[in-house]
Parts: C-alpha cells; sequence; structure tokens
C-alpha cells in the first residue's frame, strides 16, 4: 500500500482513541517551548526525501512529524514512501486530513497571530503538501529542497508567498 494510501486510509479511519486523547503532552506552554527548541536543533540538515535523521536529511514533512515525536506531543508515525513530487500530479489533499485529526484549523493572520509551535500547511501546485513550524511568528522553519532546514519569513520570503498558492494554519492545542 502506498503512502498516500495509507494517509487516505488513515484520516478517513482516524486513530481509535479520541482528538483530545491524540495529543500527547498537556502541558501546552512547555511543549510549544520544546517543540521550538527541537525545530531549531534541526537547522542547516540538508533535504533528503523520506530522511528522518537530524544534521543527515530531512524534508518537509518528516521534519514535522520528527519534531513532534522527539518532544514527545504525538506517537511515532510510519509515513512510508510518497512521491516528493506528488503535489504535481495529485490534486487531492492528503496530509492535511491527516494534520486536521490532531490540531484545530486556526483564523489566519491578521485575525490571529499563530503561536510558536503551531503548524502552517502551504498549498504548491495543486495541493497542501509543504510544512513549516511556527518559531515566533512571521518566522517559520521548514525544508526546503534547495537550502535544506532553514528559518524563513512566512510574511516576506518569496518562497513561502508567491510559490505557495495558500495557507492554512494549526495548532496542536
Amino acid at each position: 500500500m502506498s503512502a498516500f494510501a495509507k494517509l487516505r486510509r488513515f484520516s478517513e479511519d482516524g486513530p481509535r482513541i479520541p482528538m483530545a486523547e491524540r495529543i500527547l503532552r498537556s502541558d501546552e506552554q512547555q511543549a510549544r517551548v520544546d517543540i521550538v527548541r527541537e525545530a531549531r536543533e534541526w537547522l542547516n540538515t540538508p533535504y533528503h526525501p523520506h530522511a528522518r535523521l537530524k544534521g543527515v536529511g530531512v524534508d518537509c514533512l518528516t521534519l514535522v512529524v520528527e519534531v513532534l515525536e522527539r518532544v514527545g506531543v504525538i506517537e511515532h508515525q510510519e509515513i512510508g514512501h510518497y512521491s516528493p513530487e506528488g503535489h504535481l500530479h495529485q490534486s487531492e489533499d492528503l496530509w492535511k486530513p491527516v494534520v486536521e485529526l490532531y490540531a484545530r484549523e486556526m483564523e489566519l493572520p491578521p485575525a490571529r497571530l499563530p503561536k510558536p509551535g503551531d503548524l502552517v500547511l502551504y498549498r504548491v501546485a495543486k495541493a497542501f503538501n509543504h510544512n513549516a513550524i511556527v518559531i515566533e511568528w512571521p518566522v517559520v522553519i521548514h525544508a526546503h529542497i534547495d537550502h535544506g532546514v532553514l528559518l524563513a519569513d512566512a510574511e516576506r520570503d518569496p518562497q513561502l508567498r508567491f510559490g505557495c498558492r495558500e495557507r492554512a494554519v494549526f495548532s496542536l492545542w
């Protein structure tokens, strides 16, 4: 079964535990601090599709999953294989429904400023397929194919502002 099929099935079936219990940490403020600290430790990690090794390789999806797992916010997620270019051919949003199992979609800035540790999903081409973690709005950390893991200004960075057609912000709490 492909990774997209697994994600689709997971988002349709959902985990067998209530949403409130899917987030493993209830200490929101400290968890947010821990997410930001862990995310910063991944800075300058090269981009490598499917990789999950700090300092060696990571992509935008595995960065978010690894950070949330390492600070104990979510349980381990086996992602499986997926096409790094799937957004060019796939119009169905597969990642966003999975995020929605764990997090609530929030209003976009300026109505609500994202908090440290919130997630930002970006629509590139046909589907939501790029992810970032909020450090201190508008600063986010994400993995970019040409630059690896880096900090960016979500309001000014041309790749995030003009390369992405739409964005959505999610809070785990």
